[in-house]
């Protein structure tokens, strides 16, 4: 599920609310106190010689309660909007579309 969640940011580059608003309405199905905050993390799978390496590189603190979210960014040489290179992803009109987003 959180795959599916963090792909917005790919998919959808511009709309940072859409992203809110699917990442809150999760955080709102995890069983937690009402007090409490939720961290999600943002985890890039780097290939080494020899293995792969799991690495966070953004947080998300969610306060589902207030409806916000802090983005924490760990590695500014990754960013999680940028579609990799050779990559066919490109931003839709809106969730659903395979159409192109107009400049």
């Amino acid at each position: 599920m959180l795959t599916t969640l963090f792909t917005t940011l790919k998919y959808y580059p511009s709309n940072n609310q859409l992203f809110h608003q699917r990442l809150l309405r999760y955080a709102r199905t995890v069983k937690h106190a009402p007090e409490s905050l939720l961290d999600f993390d943002y985890v890039s799978i780097k290939k080494a010689d020899d293995r792969f390496e799991f690495v966070t590189v953004a947080t998300y603190t969610v306060d589902a309660a207030a409806g916000t979210i802090d983005e924490n960014l760990f590695d500014p040489s990754f960013s999680v909007r940028a579609t990799l290179s050779g990559s066919p992803v490109h931003e839709g009109v809106k969730p659903g579309s395979y159409v192109p987003l107009k400049s």
